[in-house]
């Protein structure tokens, strides 16, 4: 059996953080002629006229304009800053990747005809050569629904001028022509959203709505997304001969949030490891179905699902947070669950409890599915994320629309819901724990599938979900775990793979030392991940999109400890843009060089929380580090050593658009893994790490914390690479620690 050994810390030294060298280049996109100085004026002059028509009647108030930018001029080195300035119309947002809102008063727009008529600046007419057109925010912008089928209260959401006197006036003048309208008796503004201004307006007088959005400062008018939990394909399953523990009086257990349905009281194996209940729906509104069953499969998941799993007394228990109405009119009288309510909820139940719960399983969904923008709910999710300092689990969504097979033979609507889009949320598919549709391990034929908003990775992971039939019947294929009464049923849903998952998250957060964070616990879990299909760490696009970066290892000793075969090494630290982290030599096993050449399998997880705008759009998260992982080669041209990247693969993305590098290169991506198996080897001399921060446009300094797992592994069991690691480090000077763990605490103490 192969020797435990510990993962090694390992700090940047000081000498490894560089200068970047500014690269002054004012860069044309095609031909700056005359034609497109008359075609920007031309467009100004229009959005002159409208923009009269709109002051006229609130004339203390911005209009806003949409640059529309060329498709290869969307980076954010190619913005258009200088002609869009505080003396002009200054940008304050962005829509969709190729989209720039700018500020639009009397005074600035003149001062951008004349700054257009007389151009002279080479930056500025560079920029004109970037723009496809300008226009105005106009009313299609506005109104997000059917007019014609209001049904439900609406959502108003203003502007951010990025101005808090003009955000002020906005306001007041927004329900000063609310009530001139006859609505003032019908809106309220909603506390539960921090992050932007939002109003909830209880009218369906759709020509007043049509009016009302002609007002210059309003962003959105739009309908509030309900939640609920869908009814599980459930049936009732023989008797399992388990006898399954109880908590140890006095033992101090981890606390685990489960908001949901409720859990039911009636099931003596479930009620003895419940920490506290908060019922925030009242009791004739409650079915405690779902959220018995999730809390079965958090506590004895495992026993009740896998063969020969072994019957573990749980490390934690759970706080049931009932906040999630019943649905079923079979059941007893229904309600639906709208965002705002569901935000105020989560707001006092962090406040209450964010301090002893980092954890939390928050399984519910809707049927919309994600956009090329973050949803206004994960937005907030994400803040509530960073402001209390917890981790939510987001189910993925289940697609039902029709039975869905693997590999997927046609176009399906099936890509996740919100909230599943959270940036800071870890969002959890399914996969089959029995043949059946699809066969064991394959993506269930209701997960739904990635990318989130702006090509983010989503579903972050998978785990066991559950299957059909062809029928599209359960039948002996679902993830097994219990009714209200303590009876053993089986349901399938992505619902049910989040529990799997949550529990291995909280696993790693109970054994590691809490000074790392959350991050280096979703660094590790991810880190883990292997393709369930083929047990392999690489996946195919198509199966990336179903399956995040794969199912997360439930052996503990497999995540937190290596052997001497494989070496894992931790890199955590903060880097500034303006700068980069340089490792020019890191050490690299030599018992790996054969006969002049590098050999072995290279894993790299970098997990990062990017700054986080909800102003900007697609463009939301600002900051993206890049990971490369290479060697100096000789080049026959001028004898030189030059740097290539191997893990990933160095591309030529300088030679790509922006889009392209967002879709398929990570770009901005807050979670980035990298694979490379050597089996033919590589030639080179010294090994290199680099790290890049980037931000988005005229952001100025950020400091982005960041956590980088790398793994090397020598696929020989007579190897000891990880002495050779050890020793390299340190001889290169470098500080060398063990990834402290709890166990490790205690024995000291």
């Amino acid at each position: 059996m192969k020797e435990k050994l510990p993962i090694l810390m390992v700090a940047p030294r000081i000498e490894d953080f560089k200068p970047n060298i500014a690269r002054g280049n004012t860069t044309f996109f095609g031909e700056y002629t005359e034609k497109i100085k008359e075609n920007i004026i031309s467009q100004c002059s229009y959005i002159k006229s409208e923009f009269e028509k709109k002051t006229k009647k609130h004339n203390d108030i911005p209009c806003i304009g949409k640059v529309i930018m060329k498709k290869d001029a969307i980076a954010k080195t190619h913005k258009p800053n200088n002609l869009f300035s505080n003396n002009t119309c200054p940008i304050i947002g962005t829509g969709k990747l190729n989209e720039i809102y700018i500020k639009i008063t009397e005074e600035g727009l003149n001062n951008l005809e004349n700054e257009i008529k007389n151009v002279k600046a080479e930056t500025k007419k560079a920029e004109m050569t970037k723009i496809e057109k300008i226009e105005t925010y106009s009313k299609t912008d506005v109104i997000r629904l059917d007019l014609e089928k209001i049904s439900e209260p609406l959502k108003i959401k203003l502007f951010d001028f990025r101005n808090e006197e003009e955000n002020r006036k906005n306001k007041e003048e927004f329900l000063k022509f609310i009530q001139e309208l006859g609505l003032d008796s019908d809106i309220r503004k909603l506390d539960s959203y921090k992050t932007m201004d939002i109003y909830l307006l209880e009218s369906k007088e759709s020509e007043k709505i049509k009016l009302l959005a002609e007002y210059q400062g309003i962003k959105t008018i739009d309908i509030f997304q309900k939640y609920s939990l869908v009814t599980p394909k459930i049936r009732q399953v023989d008797e399992k001969n388990f006898s399954f523990p109880k908590p140890i009086a006095g033992k101090d257990y981890s606390i685990i949030g489960l908001i949901d349905s409720g859990i039911s009281m009636n099931n003596s194996e479930i009620s003895p490891w419940i920490y506290e209940r908060e019922e925030l729906i009242p009791e004739p509104y409650q079915n405690n179905k779902h959220g018995t069953f999730i809390a079965g499969i958090m506590l004895f998941g495992e026993s009740l699902n896998i063969n020969g799993a072994e019957i573990k007394e749980p490390n934690f228990k759970i706080l049931d947070v009932v906040a999630i109405p019943n649905s079923d009119p079979d059941f007893g009288p229904t309600d639906t669950l709208s965002e705002e309510v569901f935000l105020e909820m989560l707001e006092d139940i962090m406040k209450k409890y964010s301090s002893k719960v980092k954890v939390w399983n928050i399984s519910l969904g809707t049927d919309t599915e994600v956009g090329e923008i973050i949803s206004d709910f994960a937005v907030e999710l994400d803040r509530i994320q960073d402001e209390y300092g917890v981790q939510f689990f987001i189910a993925a969504g289940n697609y039902d629309d029709k039975i869905r097979k693997w590999p997927v033979e046609e176009e399906h609507n099936d890509r996740i819901t919100t909230p599943a889009d959270s940036v800071r949320g870890i969002t959890v598919g399914a996969i089959a724990l029995d043949d059946g549709v699809v066969k064991k391990n394959e993506p269930s034929p209701f997960s739904r599938r990635g990318p989130g908003a702006n090509y983010i990775n989503k579903p972050d992971i998978v785990d066991f979900g559950g299957n059909i039939n062809e029928a599209g019947f359960v039948d002996g294929c679902g993830i097994v775990s219990f009714d209200i009464d303590g009876n053993y049923i089986e349901g399938i849903g992505t619902s049910y793979s989040t529990p799997f998952a949550v529990v291995k998250y909280q696993n790693i957060l109970d054994n590691i030392s809490d000074k790392y964070g959350l991050e280096l616990v979703k660094a590790l879990l991810i880190h883990s991940c292997v393709n369930p299909m083929t047990e392999e760490i690489k996946m195919e696009d198509e199966e990336m999109k179903y399956l995040g970066f794969g199912i997360a290892e439930s052996n503990l000793q497999d995540i937190l400890k290596c052997d001497n075969t494989k070496v894992t090494m931790i890199l955590q630290g903060k880097i500034r843009t303006g700068e980069h982290i340089e490792i020019e030599d890191i050490p690299y096993p030599e018992s790996l060089k054969i006969n002049g050449k590098w050999y072995g399998k290279i894993l790299a997880t970098l997990v990062y929380n990017p700054i986080l705008d909800p102003r900007e759009g697609q463009e939301y998260c600002r900051s993206n580090i890049d990971f490369s992982m290479g060697l100096h080669k000789l080049d026959r041209n001028t004898g030189e050593l030059k740097y290539k990247g191997e893990v990933p693969l160095e591309k030529r993305w300088d030679e790509k658009f922006e889009s392209q590098r967002v879709e398929n290169g990570s770009k901005w991506a807050p979670t980035k893994r990298h694979f490379r198996y050597i089996c033919n080897g590589l030639r080179g001399q010294d090994w290199k790490i680099r790290l890049d921060c980037t931000n988005r446009n005229q952001m100025g300094l950020v400091e982005q914390s960041f956590t980088l797992v790398i793994t090397i592994d020598s696929e020989n069991d007579e190897s000891d690479i990880y002495t050779e690691m050890v020793t390299g480090l340190r001889n290169q000077g470098f500080s060398v620690n063990n990834l402290q763990l709890r166990s490790d605490i205690q024995l000291r103490n």
